[in-house]
């Protein structure tokens, strides 16, 4: 991990199966990185100790599309699989990173949305109801993995636009391109190659 990280030369992507080993693998080359100076950008929100409790772990599922050759192979109709990934994006700047991210496939219910966040501060339970319109239509858009805007900087986000942002939706929803603060900026300098995504 450190000699990835020593050829890095700004920003290391870590992604695992989403089995809790593959989480714990995750965790080790986020600690390394974090112990070398580098800095989290996603999917947590926070550098310090995940908050989750023994026995769980922090993982998001991408949807893959099925070749004809994969569906005979596995005997299935689906053109699709979701597969779970566990993911660590980090940085040697200051990046600009989600304030909370939906861990947990959001509950969406006649009136009210339940969604389960990490935040800075650990982890929170927040039920969107039906009475503040612009939260519940957003409560009903977000996907598991995404960032999560909170109140305090939803006025500035719908200012950058960037919820509806096509580019910004695909980095939230393929967790290895989870750079979505920063990343538009970097791609319009031509900093980052918008084909990595």
């Amino acid at each position: 991990v450190r000699r990835l990280w020593e050829r890095a030369s700004d920003t290391a992507v870590f992604v695992e199966p989403g089995t809790p080993d593959g989480y714990g693998r995750v965790l080790a080359a986020r600690d390394a990185i974090l112990a070398a100076g580098g800095v989290t950008v996603a999917p947590c929100p926070h550098d310090r100790p995940c908050p989750l409790p023994t026995g769980d772990w922090c993982h998001f599922a991408v949807r893959l599309p099925r070749s004809q050759a994969h569906r005979a192979v596995k005997g299935v109709a689906r053109g699709f699989e979701d597969e779970k990934l566990s993911y660590a994006v980090l940085a040697r700047g200051r990046e600009r990173r989600a304030r909370s991210r939906v861990i947990r496939q959001p509950g969406i219910h006649s009136g009210h949305v339940y969604l389960d966040l990490c935040e800075t501060d650990g982890l929170r339970r927040e039920t969107v109801t039906r009475r503040d319109k612009e939260a519940y239509r957003r409560a009903r858009k977000v996907a598991w993995g995404d960032a999560w805007v909170l109140e305090e900087c939803a006025r500035e986000w719908r200012q950058a636009d960037t919820l509806d942002d096509p580019l910004m939706r695909h980095a939230a929803k393929h967790a290895a391109a989870g750079v979505w603060f920063g990343l538009r900026a970097r791609i319009q300098a031509g900093e980052v190659d918008g084909e990595l995504l």
